[in-house]
Order: structure tokens, then C-alpha cells, then sequence
């Protein structure tokens, strides 16, 4: 087989990339193998193809490996790092219309996402003569102008993100980030909505709404794991109904590297949508922002349409099939 892997250099696991590094080293050695050079691949992997790379920024650089890559025609892409980095090469390769698998091996600040199945421990026992694949699904925002941008495990809108600064988890302002390219402590604003805030699904208004201090929008992996569970309220019935994308919308900051014991109730509702719904999310605050995959994106706007898109990438499973997060490096 000939395999590409990539390595995210500044991800949050990243000081235990050397010893992944040996052991696919170990496991690809009877294997025609392509990386990048240096920290991208190179300074990991003995025996490879490392494809030379120019100055530039992170994206600019994975752009031009994976435009690489996706020339050489390999059987397998290997990403090694977190949630983001996986869905920027799950969105290249969707944007290729190409079916090449992608194995995801957890390196990350976070790594919760479908598309990571596999960590250091679970690789030491991978046989890549007998990997396992499946169709992944996923959300994703539509709006004229712009591309379209994939979602894996959520969209998350507010105007942080989680990153690792100094070996800890941090909320991280996203506007800081997109504007200037530098990571910044910020603590998450509660108002992120305004006066108009509204839901529509296919232009119908949703009625009842509560105010959100964070929303939500995931692809329901594995759906069925909800049925029967009615403690998840609404989401216990996305297998029957055939909805299987949801938007939560809570009165708690869930995702925030500060988030304490929860001695209070949470409040939170759950929208179901299915492939054939359009969601628009109306009346946000202007300090809101769409993060994909931990990946902040841009500013939110009234046009998008956020929609629940089947099957879009080729993704590899362990051979036990769980689906369960990897979290762990």
C-alpha cells in the first residue's frame, strides 16, 4: 500500500508524536510511505518520501501536502493530531470528491470527534492489512459567497475556542485568532444573542426557544446509541424519526476549559433536523462566531444555512467497531 501521513506540529499532544512515529514507522515498513518533511512527517518517520515544504502558514502548508497527496494517489491518508486538523483534511478531501480512507490518530488539544478512532495504545495493536472503514456524516454551513464548510463532531457558536497554550487547555478568543493569528486568553461571553434571535427550519419559525449563552449543531453520530435513553430527551427519538443532526441551545457554557462542577441545573433544548431540513439561525450577536471542529471559521451571519449532509468522507474504525471518544492521547 502506499500511505500519507501528516503530523500537526503545533497540536497539543504533539510531544508524543516521536513515539507514534515509531511505531507506524515500525507497522508501514513494508509500505511506500509520504509525508512532509520536517516536524510535518519527516522528523518522525524513517524510510519515507517527504515532500518538501516552502514558507508559510500552517493551513497554506497542509493545503499544499494534501494537494501532494492526493496526486500520488495513496490508499490510505493517516492524520495525526486533533478534531481541527482531521476535519480540514476530511474537507479538502470532500472538495476533491475523492474517496481516498482517513485514519485519525489522537494528538490533539481535544480528540472527541468521529474522525479520531485511534490513539497510541490502540495503534500498538492496529493490523493496516485488515483496516476497517465507514461512511461519516456531517453538518455543515452553506452560504452564497463562501464555501462550504464541514462539521464532524459540532459547530460551536460563541466567540472562544479550546486551544493549548503552555500545556494547558484554554478558552481561546476566536477574533484574535482570525484577525491577528495569535492566541489570546479569553473568558466566553454569556450574550450571544440580540432581540431578533430566531430559528427557522425550511424559512417556518421555531416558537418556544430559551436564550442561549452557547449553541450547539452535531451530526448524531451512531443515533441509535440515543434510542431508549429518554433522560436525553428529543434526541432518544432522532433514530426513529430519521433526524439525525440536532442543535442544542444552552443556558450553560459547555464547552469552556473552566467549566466546574455543575452543582446547578443546566437548562438546554434540542432541535432535530434531517438531510432534507434548512436551518437558519437569525439575530446573533456581531461578537459570534461559527468553530468547526475547534477550528474558528467567521463571523456568524443571518444567510447561512447550516444543513445535515450523509456519508461525505471515508473514515477508519477499529476492528471492535467502538465508536466511543478517544479523549486520551
Amino acid at each position: 500500500m502506499k500511505i500519507a501521513v501528516f503530523f500537526n506540529p503545533s497540536a497539543g499532544g504533539s510531544a508524543l508524536f516521536q513515539k507514534i512515529g515509531e511505531v507506524l514507522g515500525s507497522k508501514l515498513n513494508q509500505h511506500k510511505v509520504i509525508t512532509g518533511d520536517g516536524l510535518y512527517g519527516g522528523a518522525y518517520l524513517n524510510q519515507c518520501k517527504s515532500f518538501l515544504l516552502n514558507n508559510g502558514s500552517f493551513l497554506e502548508k497542509l493545503k499544499t501536502l494534501l494537494h501532494f497527496f492526493v496526486n500520488e494517489k495513496p490508499d490510505l491518508i493517516i492524520g495525526v493530531g486533533g478534531d481541527g486538523l482531521l476535519t480540514y483534511i476530511a474537507t479538502f478531501l470532500i472538495k476533491k470528491s475523492s474517496d481516498i480512507p482517513l485514519m485519525g490518530i489522537a494528538g490533539g488539544t481535544e480528540n472527541v470527534g468521529p474522525l479520531i478512532r485511534f490513539n497510541y495504545n490502540s495503534l500498538l495493536k492496529l493490523n493496516f492489512e485488515k483496516i476497517m472503514t465507514e461512511k461519516i456524516s456531517s453538518v455543515k454551513i452553506v452560504e452564497k459567497g463562501h464555501e462550504d464548510a464541514y462539521a464532524f463532531n459540532d459547530i460551536v457558536i460563541g466567540d472562544t475556542f479550546l486551544g493549548t497554550m503552555d500545556g494547558e487547555v484554554e478558552n481561546i478568543s476566536v477574533k484574535s485568532f482570525l484577525e491577528k493569528g495569535i492566541k489570546v486568553k479569553k473568558v466566553p461571553e454569556n450574550a450571544i444573542i440580540s432581540n431578533d434571535f430566531s430559528i427557522l427550519n425550511n424559512n417556518e419559525k421555531l416558537n418556544r426557544l430559551i436564550n442561549p449563552h452557547q449553541i450547539i449543531i452535531s451530526p448524531l453520530y451512531k443515533s441509535e446509541f440515543y434510542s431508549g435513553k429518554a433522560v436525553s430527551g428529543s434526541l432518544c427519538l432522532a433514530q426513529y424519526q430519521n433526524k439525525r443532526a440536532a442543535i442544542c441551545l444552552s443556558d450553560k457554557i459547555l464547552i469552556d476549559s473552566k467549566l466546574t462542577d455543575l452543582n446547578e441545573p443546566v437548562i438546554s433544548q434540542h432541535i432535530l433536523f434531517s438531510v432534507n431540513d434548512s436551518i437558519r439561525i437569525k439575530g446573533l450577536s456581531k461578537s459570534c462566531y461559527y468553530v468547526l471542529d475547534g477550528n474558528p471559521y467567521r463571523v456568524c451571519s443571518d444567510d447561512a444555512v447550516i444543513k445535515y449532509d450523509v456519508g461525505v468522507v471515508n473514515s477508519v474504525i477499529p476492528e471492535n467497531r467502538n465508536f466511543l471518544p478517544i479523549l486520551t492521547f
